[in-house]
C-alpha cells in the first residue's frame, strides 16, 4: 500500500516499534538503532499485550517525543496565504504529512484527524489540523486544494505546500523520508506529530494502513492530544463505533462472508450479503472509494460488465465502499447517482471487511461463492473482455 514504507520489521508484539521505524527512515537506511530497539523490547516485556488491528498489527499508542521544540517553517496553504507553525503557538497542533496525490494511507490520515478532532468535543476548537504536502513532484496551491476538496477537508485543516526546495527543507526537518514514484504518487513516511501549546514534540504516530485500525488509532490519537490540552478534556465516543464495529464486521474479520447496509441504484437504502447462502450464488465483489481516481474507470468497467453478466451467466456485482474514510454516507449516495452505477453498493463503516479480504490498495476485486469461498482475485482495474474472461474461468473452475 503507498504511502508509507515497511522496514523489514514489525508483527505481533512491536507496540512501540513505530519509533524504531520512524528512525530508520530518517537515517535512510543506516543500521544504528540497535540500542533503541533493545531499550523498547525492554518496555514491551513489561508492557500489557498491545491492541491489534485485523493484520495482527499493534494499533498506535502514540510513540513520546519528549517536549523537543518543534522546528519551524513557513509554506503556503489551501488558500493562497503564508503559514508559519509558530503563528499556532498557543493551540495544540497536529502536523500530518500527506500526499497532495495520495489515494491509499492519505485518505486515512485525514479520516483520521477529523474522528480525533471530533472525540475532543468543545475542547477541539482549540486543536489546529495541519497537512504538510508529501509530493514534491505535485506542489500547486491548487493541488492541495483539489485534494482537499475531494476529501471534504477544505474547512477542516490547513494543507501547507511549497516549493520542492523548500518541502525538502521540512522533510528533513523532521525526519520524513520521501520519495516519488512513477505513477507521480509519493512513498513516505506518514508520520503524525502531535505539538503542544508551545509548540513542542510531544508524541509521533503513524497512519495504520489496515483500515480496521483507524477508528481505535483515531481514539489513541484523541487521547494523546487531550493528554497536553490545558484543563481536564473527556473524550466523546467516535460515532457508533461498537454498530460499526458489531455483527457480521466482527464475523467479517475471521470470515469473507458478510452482511452490510448498502446504497441500492436508484438511492434506496437496504442491505447487500456476500458469501452466504442468502446471497443466492457467487458474487463479483468490487471494492472501491470515491476518492479513488483509479477506481472510477473500474466502475464504468463493471456497469458494462454488469449489462452483460446475465446473458453469459456470470456472477452480478456487488460494490464495498470504504465507508470509514468518506466525509459521509450521503457524499457516497451522491457519487453514486452522478456516475450511474447499476449495482447495489455495500457500506464497510469499520474496515473490517476490507481487511478480511487482504485489500491493500484500490480498487480490489474478488469473486465470492455462496459459501464464502474466494475463487478470484485481482488487485487494478483491468479491460472488460479480460475481467469477463476471468470471472467466467474462476467459476467454472469450481
Amino acid at each position: 500500500m503507498r504511502g508509507r514504507l515497511r522496514p523489514p520489521f514489525g508483527g505481533a508484539g512491536c507496540l512501540n516499534l513505530r519509533l524504531v521505524r520512524w528512525i530508520a527512515w530518517s537515517l535512510v537506511g543506516v543500521l544504528v538503532v540497535a540500542f533503541a530497539a533493545s531499550q523498547i523490547a525492554a518496555r514491551l516485556r513489561t508492557s500489557p499485550a498491545p491492541q491489534l488491528d485485523a493484520a495482527g498489527d499493534p494499533i498506535d499508542a502514540g510513540t513520546s517525543m519528549g517536549s523537543t521544540p518543534a522546528p519551524d517553517f513557513t509554506l503556503t496553504d489551501q488558500f493562497g496565504h503564508g503559514r508559519s507553525l509558530a503563528d499556532f503557538h498557543g493551540k495544540t497542533v497536529v502536523l500530518a504529512f500527506v500526499d497532495s496525490r495520495g489515494t491509499t494511507t492519505s485518505p486515512l490520515t485525514a479520516q483520521m484527524l477529523t474522528d480525533a478532532q471530533q472525540q475532543l468535543g468543545a475542547a477541539g476548537q482549540n486543536l489546529q489540523l495541519v497537512a504538510v504536502n508529501a509530493n514534491p513532484a505535485a506542489t500547486s496551491v491548487s493541488d492541495v486544494m483539489a485534494w482537499s476538496q475531494l476529501h471534504g477537508m477544505t474547512a477542516k485543516w490547513l494543507f501547507l505546500t511549497g516549493s520542492a526546495a523548500a518541502l525538502q527543507q521540512v522533510y528533513a526537518a523532521y525526519h520524513v523520508y520521501v520519495q516519488v514514484a512513477a505513477d507521480g504518487e509519493a512513498e513516505f513516511t506518514d508520520a503524525v506529530f502531535v505539538l503542544d501549546p508551545q509548540g513542542r514534540e510531544r508524541y509521533l504516530f503513524t497512519t495504520d494502513p489496515n483500515f480496521s485500525g483507524l477508528v481505535p488509532e483515531s481514539t489513541n490519537l484523541a487521547r494523546r492530544i487531550a493528554s497536553v490540552m490545558p484543563g481536564r478534556v473527556a473524550l466523546t465516543p467516535l460515532r457508533t463505533q461498537a454498530a460499526a464495529a458489531t455483527g457480521t464486521a466482527q464475523t467479517a474479520a475471521a470470515s469473507t462472508a458478510f452482511t452490510l447496509p448498502a446504497l441500492l441504484p436508484g438511492g434506496a437504502n437496504g442491505q447487500v450479503a456476500v458469501g452466504s447462502t442468502a446471497a443466492g450464488g457467487p458474487r463479483l465483489v468490487d471494492f472501491f472509494a470515491t476518492w479513488c481516481t483509479a477506481c472510477q474507470q473500474d466502475l464504468r468497467t463493471l456497469a458494462q460488465y454488469s449489462v452483460q453478466a446475465a446473458g453469459k451467466g456470470l456472477p452480478p456485482v456487488v460494490g464495498v465502499d470504504l465507508r470509514v474514510a468518506e466525509p459521509s454516507t450521503e457524499w457516497v449516495a451522491g457519487f453514486l447517482q452522478k456516475a450511474n452505477v447499476p449495482f447495489p453498493v455495500a457500506l464497510d463503516s469499520s474496515g473490517a471487511v476490507m481487511d478480511a479480504y487482504g485489500v491493500t490498495d484500490l480498487p480490489h476485486m474478488a469473486v465470492v461463492t455462496a459459501d464464502g469461498k474466494v475463487l478470484w482475485q485481482h488487485t487494478g482495474s483491468m479491460p472488460l473482455d479480460q475481467l469477463s474472461s476471468q470471472v467466467a474461468a474462476a467459476v467454472a473452475n469450481h
